[in-house]
């Protein structure tokens, strides 16, 4: 129902639940929430309309104060639904790119700035790297683009890298991708070349592999699969 929790994570209990109609002065319906460096936090919204893939907006929420601010139509380029949404590295920017346009925006809120960029598609996952520096955009299809992260700009574009959803290992030095057939193929991100490939698996539902979510320092990759949640050993890379 988009209500936001706040979770001990040592002692795995809820702390704090915010019930969605008490998000801000009218409510806001959440399904995903980024924690910015200054406290406040980045929720993408609801799914909108008939774009099942997509949000129409995301807010900037103050906690504290209980005040949210909702960004749609600020935007200049921003297309009618977003698919992805991540912080950059230093976690005091949002990132946002379309699910049904290509293009990637950058919103500053304490300056309620915006950056924006067209990308080469529907933009699958937004990986900033540790040092600040690029910011690695994963394409529907198998097109990887490598943003400058204060400007944007294009550094590189590499047009054959499978995967439909990926993660960047903690040092920023390999992207690991999941392909439509569950394999779990590992990319330097320098010269995105393969690097090798990861043991994974699949199960007999409707989501059959890994949706890669994120990673820890011991190369674990966990995320959601058919009836759970799946884990794999991403320290050792076949060759």
């Amino acid at each position: 129902f988009g209500d936001v929790y706040l979770i001990d994570p040592g002692a795995m209990q809820v702390v704090q639940r915010y019930a969605s109609a008490t998000i801000g002065a009218q409510g806001y319906t959440a399904t995903q929430a980024f924690i910015l460096a200054d406290g406040q936090l980045a929720l993408l919204g609801a799914i909108g309309g008939l774009y099942f893939d997509g949000s129409p907006d995301f807010a900037i929420w103050n906690p504290v104060s209980n005040t949210a601010t909702i960004l749609r139509a600020q935007l200049p380029n921003f297309g009618p639904y977003i698919g992805q949404m991540a912080l950059t590295a230093d976690r005091s920017k949002v990132l946002v790119g379309g699910a049904t346009a290509g293009y990637i925006e950058l919103y500053d809120p304490s300056t309620n700035s915006v950056l924006s960029a067209n990308t080469c598609g529907d933009t699958e996952e937004i990986l900033p790297t540790p040092d600040g520096k690029r910011i690695i955009c994963v394409g529907l299809g198998g097109y990887v683009e490598v943003l400058d992260a204060n400007t944007l700009a294009e550094l590189a574009s590499f047009p054959n890298v499978p995967g439909y959803s990926a993660v960047l290992s903690q040092d920023g030095s390999t992207l690991y991708t999941v392909d439509s057939e569950a394999n779990v193929l590992a990319w330097d991100t320098t010269t995105f070349t393969q690097k090798g490939w990861v043991s994974s698996f699949n199960v007999l539902d409707q989501q059959q592999a890994i949706v890669a979510a994120s990673i820890d320092e011991t190369g674990l990759i966990f995320g959601p699969i058919g009836h759970g949640v799946a884990f794999v050993d991403a320290s050792k890379i076949n060759s």
